[in-house]
């Protein structure tokens, strides 16, 4: 089944996809692009060329970069609000400021059937281009999150106001809104009066195509032929976004009290530790290409999400599951996702992950942890494997054409 283009609004670049909003548009989209064409039309940063290319068959990424009065204006409110990136929350005062991003969505969309605001920033531009049918794709409840990174200041504050009144404004307009968890949905019922019917779960989702899944014989070669010997080693991967950042501070806290274990930091969450000292057992790796995170996925004894918040679900626990690793996870950290206890992972309190961390050493090498290991590759195959979801995704656009109809 074909249909007419779909034009995406996002606030920053996709490809290479690294961080967590980025795989999700370009798996998903990359997929759904099957049915028809998909252009994504990005802001990217002020020293980046513009470009117009094809990542995908039939998916188009169009960055567009942020003019110098753009990028000064965001430099001015970043000095109200140190040590918190605000180019996301600061885009819909400042879009105006880069008129060639206007102009490429405006080409855009000009022959879209179904234009999508990839977190709710764009929309009030998006409103102004196009009287056409808007959808919202909500990574987070980006209000709460925003509430629990910004600081108590009188232009944090006025950002925060912004982003409520931009985020409902844009669950009140658009014709449907897409989830990535229940609770998400929940609070957009909830607190944006959306209606039930309006809202489609779509969760995040891996790529099975390229996740490379690594048993426990397998994996223990592989540690053998890089010396790592029987130190065992656990990993930690995310973006520098503040809920992953609190995480790396608590293993931070807790890696001194366990000597005996190697830990592993992947991602620019590794920014995060700059310029001050960290335990000797804790390796950062920062930002990699693919072939660095996949070797290290296949290599590692265990995983870890120790998350205290966030809204939306983790994309990381399911690249973790996919490579066949251990996870250890707070509940939050596993939220969004059907996973159980004991059957899945080993869901733990922050102040008990040294302890379920010794039981995990215990268990290496054992049926029971070869059981969870199982579980967990088997509930990304059935239930979030991206192709599937892009699937789910089109069958939901097909309605919604129909019932216009």
């Amino acid at each position: 089944m074909s249909r007419r283009k779909i034009s995406v609004a996002v606030t920053f670049p996709i490809w290479p996809p690294r961080g967590g909003g980025q795989s999700r548009i370009f798996h998903l989209y990359r997929h759904l692009a099957k049915t028809g064409p998909v252009e994504v039309i990005c802001v990217t940063n002020a020293n980046d060329l513009p470009s117009d290319r094809e990542i995908a068959p039939g998916f188009r990424e169009i960055r567009i970069p942020k003019s110098r009065a753009h990028r000064m204006a965001e430099l001015e409110l970043s000095r109200a609000v140190p040590g918190v990136p605000l180019s996301d929350v600061a885009m819909p005062r400042l879009v105006h400021l880069t008129p060639d991003y206007r102009r490429a969505v405006e080409a855009s969309v000009a022959d879209a059937g179904i234009v999508i605001a990839s977190h709710p920033y764009l929309f009030p531009l998006l409103r102004e281009v196009t009287g056409g049918p808007i959808w919202y794709e909500a990574h987070n409840v980006e209000t709460t999150l925003k509430r629990m990174m910004l600081p108590d200041t009188p232009t944090a504050r006025a950002l925060l106001a912004e982003t409520e009144r931009v985020e409902r404004a844009c669950c009140a307009a658009s014709e449907r809104v897409i989830v990535c968890a229940a609770a998400d949905g929940q609070a957009f019922r909830q607190d944006f009066g959306v209606p039930e019917q309006r809202i489609i779960e779509i969760p995040n989702g891996v790529d099975l195509d390229t996740a490379e899944y690594v048993g426990p014989e397998a994996r223990r070669a592989a540690k053998d032929r890089l010396g790592w010997g029987e130190t065992v080693t656990v990993l930690f991967m995310g973006s520098r976004h503040k809920p992953n950042c609190d995480a790396l501070e608590v293993i931070l806290r807790f890696a001194p009290i366990c000597p005996n274990l190697r830990f592993l930091i992947l991602g620019n969450v590794c920014r995060h530790a700059e310029g001050r000292p960290v335990p000797s057992n804790v390796g950062l790796m920062g930002e990699v290409d693919d072939a660095v995170k996949i070797t290290t996925l296949g290599l590692v004894d265990g995983a870890l999400n120790p998350m205290a918040g966030g809204s939306g679900t983790n994309l990381k626990m399911l690249d973790y599951f996919a490579a066949g690793v251990p996870v250890i996870s707070t509940r939050l950290g596993a939220r969004g996702l059907a996973v159980v206890d004991g059957v899945h992972l080993r869901l733990s309190d922050i102040d008990d992950f040294p302890a379920t961390l010794r039981q995990l050493q215990v268990e290496i090498g054992g049926p029971e942890l070869a059981g969870r290991i199982s579980a967990s590759r088997r509930l990304v195959e059935d239930e979030y494997d991206w192709a599937m979801l892009a699937e789910r995704f089109a069958e939901h656009i097909g309605r919604v054409a129909r019932s216009r109809a």
